[in-house]
């Protein structure tokens, strides 16, 4: 198996809290959505009619596309390929094939895109408002609608065995959610228990255990791929417009009244975690193969001011904090080999995932040795 991969040194994490810096100060832009390319670039969406692009973690950014991109950028999502997709306001789906300096119109030229997900196997999902949920399988070409139909989706996410879930607008004594099995090719209504909550965010824990952010009702929780809902240690009247799991580091919630939520044990507690940054609007969250987390806010764009743990496996503790070595675009050389060195002994993991997007629930952890050396970059 081969694909993008990257090595840490494990953290000693104590308990301690995240806490956040601010990326750039000189960017104040209303941040609707982020990605981060497996070539390195990492691509903020705005709500002022804007594509912001930065090679350098954030340092800088400059602006990408022409007058036909002149609109928000609700979503962003990038394949396997580098390829990057912006769902925008009322002009469709543009896609770029060099790392947003252009960008073209693709087929899909519905209103508000307002959620992109490209799935483990390469399938690209859009959901419009008041259309439905959308199909590409030749890399956002053709489009085809395929559930959901004339419905607003708000959030699209694949679990961990590949069921995939969207939040929509529907009756909810019919379900306030749709789910597909077989690879978005039929789609069932589900979502008991959400009463009248429109569900704004959605995030997979496990295969079975899905959390739902809701616009004024706080988060709910499901235990069955989404089948029935329960409220998640009541958070009313709270908004969540983005949720986001890290294994070790449990789920954070970002909140349209301003501040992050987050709980370490599952959803029974909740508490803000917003240690350096302003009571902002949180919009969305990504990420970074750096290992730390992005927020999107009302007022431009932070970060977690160290490495977290990343989805589908914990650092172990005691090892060297941020160390991190990564080799893309893939496929590599066969017998290209990456050495490291490490200031202490420690124990130290290499993650691969398939279809070279990183990081990745599914990802493969395999024990290197503790002093450093040398190994090749296919698994």
């Amino acid at each position: 198996m081969t694909g993008l991969w990257a090595l840490w040194g494990a953290s000693d994490l104590n308990g301690q809290s995240a806490y956040w810096e601010p990326v750039n100060l000189s960017l104040t832009s209303r941040i609707l959505s982020l990605a981060a390319s497996p070539r390195g670039p990492v691509f903020a969406g705005t709500d002022d009619r804007k594509v912001l692009r930065s090679t350098d973690e954030g340092v800088t950014w400059t602006e990408q596309g022409d007058a036909q991109l002149s609109t928000a950028i609700w979503s962003l999502a990038i394949d396997s390929l580098g390829t990057v997709f912006a769902g925008t306001d009322f002009r469709g789906l543009y896609r770029s094939t060099d790392d947003g300096a252009t960008w073209l119109p693709s087929t899909l030229t519905t209103q508000r895109i307002e959620c992109l997900l490209v799935t483990e196997e390469g399938t690209l999902f859009a959901g419009a408002w008041d259309e439905g949920i959308y199909r590409s399988t030749d890399g956002g070409s053709g489009w085809d609608l395929v559930g959901a139909r004339d419905h607003k989706v708000h959030s699209l996410i694949e679990t961990p065995e590949g069921a995939l879930i969207a939040a929509t607008d529907t009756i909810p004594q019919e379900g306030r959610l749709y789910r597909s099995t077989d690879r978005g090719q039929s789609w069932a209504r589900v979502g008991l228990g959400l009463s009248g909550a429109v569900v704004h965010s959605l995030v997979s824990v496990t295969a079975e255990t899905l959390f739902a952010g809701t616009a004024g009702e706080g988060i709910y929780t499901s235990t069955n791929t989404g089948d029935f809902w329960s409220q998640s240690n009541p958070l009313v009247p709270t908004t969540v417009h983005a949720l986001v799991s890290l294994s070790a580091e449990g789920i954070f919630a970002g909140l349209g009244s301003g501040g992050i939520l987050r709980t370490t044990d599952g959803g029974t507690n909740w508490f803000f975690e917003t240690s350096g940054m302003q009571n902002l609007e949180v919009r969305c969250f990504m990420l970074h193969p750096d290992g730390r987390l992005y927020a999107g806010t009302g007022e431009g764009l932070y970060r977690s001011t160290r490495v977290l743990s990343h989805a589908g496996g914990d650092q172990e503790p005691g090892g060297i904090d941020g160390l991190s070595l990564s080799a893309h675009p893939n496929p590599f050389n066969g017998e290209t080999v990456l050495r490291y060195s490490l200031p202490k002994p420690g124990p130290v993991l290499k993650a691969s995932s398939p279809n070279h997007r990183f990081p990745h629930p599914r990802r493969v952890l395999v024990p290197w040795q503790s002093q450093g050396g040398a190994a090749p970059a296919t698994v």
